[in-house]
């Protein structure tokens, strides 16, 4: 995949939805959340199936899809 990235002329889109100045107490609350962030991620997905993902995640029938960009 990321010689595809480079190969295709491919543009890869991110977000950040915190302060980089916030990232140890989001740390800290990683930690402490154990299994319970583990419940939110409900489905995994390898980058090839990034429309299947997207579907999925329409529907409501789910937690957070995560998604493999190197798979």
């Amino acid at each position: 995949m990321s010689q595809d990235l480079i190969r295709k002329g491919l543009t890869l889109h991110g977000a950040w939805h915190y302060n980089l100045g916030d990232a140890s107490r989001i740390m800290q609350v990683i930690r402490g959340c154990g299994d319970l962030l583990d419940k939110q991620i409900t489905h995994t997905c390898p980058m090839s199936s990034v429309r299947e993902a997207f579907e999925l995640q329409l529907t409501g029938d789910c937690g957070k899809v995560v998604l493999y960009p190197w798979e």
